[in-house]
């Protein structure tokens, strides 16, 4: 299914970013730690911490106010 995997919503996340829909990105984004977290999606807990870590550092700096 389009936008089901984790690399489409990252893809997502990347052109919404790059068009500077920051609303856009950080919903990709969201989606993409929600699939992060699943098991069955990311077997690997250790990687799945990692994923889902970094993608809300992300969206915490997509969230920041410019210049902050």
């Amino acid at each position: 299914m389009k936008g089901d995997s984790l690399n489409d919503q990252l893809k997502e996340a990347r052109k919404h970013a790059d068009r500077g829909k920051t609303k856009n990105a950080v919903k990709s984004l969201e989606q993409f730690v929600k699939h992060a977290r699943d098991p069955r999606k990311v077997t690997d807990a250790a990687v799945r911490v990692v994923l889902v870590r970094d993608a809300e550092a992300l969206i915490a700096r997509l969230r920041a106010p410019a210049g902050g």
